[in-house]
Formats: structure tokens, C-alpha cells, sequence
């Protein structure tokens, strides 16, 4: 009888929130500009089956009971740099649709903790963490938009050194590798937006063209 570790993706799956801005500081046409993007966010994930017995050597899992689940409240604040096309980029509501293309670093802190074990301390991590997004944006009364953010890196979220009895028998880790998130953002303040901002070059191609 031996010993090894073992390592297994693990689901994982959260809800959130975040409050944001954008400070374009660079006009590169018409309808376009380079901004800062800054953003406050919050996040709890949960983590489910962390005990899963390594029971074959063909490299299945067995769910074991009772079952070991973990959760994680993440707070962050992604800094960035994003080129922004379209109605987002110039306030603009006459314009339908708008992108943007973005990427930064994220500091993060995380405070995870094991479901239901009160002998295990709670793990707090920090996280620096590179990230990547796209957005694409709608006007509809405000402007709404859809976003895809992509963090990198590894962080430890979960560390634990000794048995949870009945439930696993050894150390074991939980660390996110990698964080897809999906967000709806909605602009409620986009519903006031007058296109004559100093980055908008549209008043100097045709004074008179001034649709909002």
C-alpha cells in the first residue's frame, strides 16, 4: 500500500457584484478612445465534493459521504487599460452598439472557509493577478453590456495540514488557476449622456450633426 498526491479539477461556481468606472484619457478617432478602467468587485464561490476518493487507477473520482464543501468571499480591484469603440466610448445614445477590448492586473483578497468545520481556521489569501476581457455594448434606453473577463495565475484558496475526521484522511489544497467571469453591466446614468465630451472629435467633422 502507497501513497501519492493527487491533483483533480475541482467545480467551482460563484455570484457577485461589482461598481466600476472608465476614464478615457487618449482619442484615437472618431468614435474610439484608450481609457483606464477601474472596477470594485465582490464575489462568493462555492466549492463542492472537495473529499472525492481517488479509488481506481484508471483515474476516476468517488464521491464520498458526507461530502466536504469549502466557500470563498473574494473581494478585488481589476486596474486596466481598455480601447473602447462606439456608444460607450463617446457617450453617445445615437450610436447602437459599442466594444472594448481590455486588459490589467487584478490585487484580490480572499477569504475561504471549509462548510460546517469549525475545527479548521479560515485561510486568507492575496492574489495579484493578470486578466484579460472583451465587452460588447447596447443602447437600449441605457447602455447595457455584456463582459468576459479572464484572470491568470495561481492562488491558494484553501490549505489544509491535518484530517477532517470522517471526512478526509490527509493535507490537501484548493487553488484557483484560473477565473472565467460573465457579467451583465447596466449604466443607469447613460440615459443622460450629451456627446460633446473633450475626447469626441464628432462636433469638429460637422457642427451642425448634433443628433442628441
Amino acid at each position: 500500500v502507497g501513497d501519492t498526491t493527487a491533483k483533480r479539477p475541482t467545480p467551482g461556481m460563484g455570484v457577485g457584484g461589482s461598481i466600476g468606472l472608465s476614464i478615457p484619457f487618449k482619442a484615437t478617432g472618431h468614435i474610439s478612445c484608450w481609457a483606464v478602467s477601474l472596477h470594485l468587485m465582490a464575489h462568493m464561490y462555492t466549492w463542492t465534493d472537495l473529499n472525492e476518493s481517488f479509488g481506481k487507477l484508471d483515474g476516476t473520482y468517488t464521491p464520498v459521504t458526507p461530502s466536504l464543501e469549502g466557500t470563498t468571499m473574494q473581494i478585488a480591484l481589476p486596474i486596466g487599460i481598455d480601447y473602447r469603440i462606439g456608444n460607450d466610448a463617446i457617450e453617445s445614445k445615437r450610436l447602437a452598439f459599442g466594444t472594448s477590448l481590455g486588459a490589467g492586473v487584478m490585487p484580490n483578497y480572499n477569504m475561504s472557509s471549509l462548510t460546517g468545520i469549525d475545527s479548521i481556521r479560515s485561510h486568507n489569501a492575496f492574489g495579484f493577478n493578470p486578466y484579460v476581457k472583451v465587452e460588447g455594448s447596447v443602447f437600449l434606453g441605457i447602455c447595457m453590456k455584456v463582459r468576459i473577463m479572464y484572470t491568470l495565475g495561481d492562488v491558494t484558496l484553501i490549505d489544509v495540514n491535518k484530517p477532517v475526521h470522517y471526512r478526509i484522511d490527509g493535507p490537501f489544497k484548493v487553488t484557483s488557476n484560473g477565473n472565467l467571469m460573465l457579467s451583465l453591466v447596466l449604466m443607469p446614468f447613460s440615459s443622460g449622456w450629451y456627446e460633446r465630451k473633450w475626447y469626441n472629435t464628432h462636433d469638429t467633422y460637422n457642427q451642425h450633426d448634433r443628433l442628441n
